[in-house]
């Protein structure tokens, strides 16, 4: 495409062979949508039909120059962008090509940053846990993020702090992914992380399952009542003791108390 443009442009410049040389029109409305956290989509409308193809240029922050990243062919409104980063600021724009003149850039576009807080990767949580995430818009404001849950997608989010606390959800283990979206309607992704999630009635950070199993009672953070919650408890069970001794570097006392040793 690149080559048919630059001999197509001598072609007409120098011969004027072809009947329309006029410039081409300046593609509008880019947004950019977010597939993955790495993987960019750009979608803008076309407002003639007589561009030869589109080139996408793209800057890191604000203060960055703007290179060309790909060009599409005759039609084509769309480009795959996925050389990015998660973590920075992307600035997109476009502009038509044709054998007459290039047309001016639209307005450029930029989709939010988000980062995900909580959970981390292969954490398990308890249900008392919320979702965690940052989101900012570089030119413009966040209007809404939203969580999804392997098969459950949560109600959005509409303002900052950007967070959702578990609940009405079956324990088990989730893939975690986050989205935002500008005042705009450009997105970005977060994710997928992996998480487990663990029913814990009490909220003493142990869930109902592992307290049944050590005879806890998971409807008490305190199951022995020494005033030390069953998730911080070393003797759960136990009421005059909640702690092991501190690494002092004594060895422990030992006592055989059975069997009893004969004189």
């Amino acid at each position: 495409v690149g080559e048919r443009d630059v001999i197509g442009k001598y072609l007409y410049g120098k011969y004027a062979l072809g009947s329309d040389t006029t410039s081409a029109t300046t593609p509008t409305n880019l947004v950019i949508s977010g597939l993955s956290s790495t993987n960019l989509n750009l979608h803008w409308i076309r407002t003639s039909s007589n561009e030869t193809s589109f080139i996408i240029e793209r800057k890191t922050g604000v203060g960055g120059v703007y290179a060309a990243i790909g060009r599409s062919g005759f039609g084509v409104t769309n480009f795959l962008d996925v050389n990015t980063s998660e973590t920075n600021d992307y600035y997109y724009r476009v502009k038509a090509i044709n054998y007459g003149d290039d047309s001016a850039y639209c307005v450029e576009a930029s989709p939010p940053t988000i980062t995900l807080l909580s959970p981390t990767n292969n954490q398990c949580i308890a249900e008392s846990s919320s979702l965690d995430v940052a989101a900012i818009d570089p030119d413009g404001s966040i209007a809404k993020v939203q969580f999804s849950l392997t098969s459950y997608v949560l109600p959005p989010i509409t303002n900052s702090p950007y967070s959702q606390v578990l609940e009405h959800i079956f324990p088990g283990s989730y893939l975690l992914t986050a989205t935002a979206t500008d005042n705009q309607g450009n997105t970005r992704v977060i994710g997928p992380i992996q998480f487990s999630f663990f029913l814990d009635t009490d909220g003493d950070g142990v869930s109902d399952t592992d307290e049944i199993l050590s005879s806890t009672d998971p409807t008490k953070k305190d199951t022995d009542g020494d005033g030390v919650w069953d998730g911080v408890d070393a003797f759960p069970l136990d009421p005059s003791r909640s702690s092991v001794p501190g690494p002092d570097g004594t060895p422990p006392d030992i006592f055989l108390l059975e069997p009893i040793v004969s004189p």
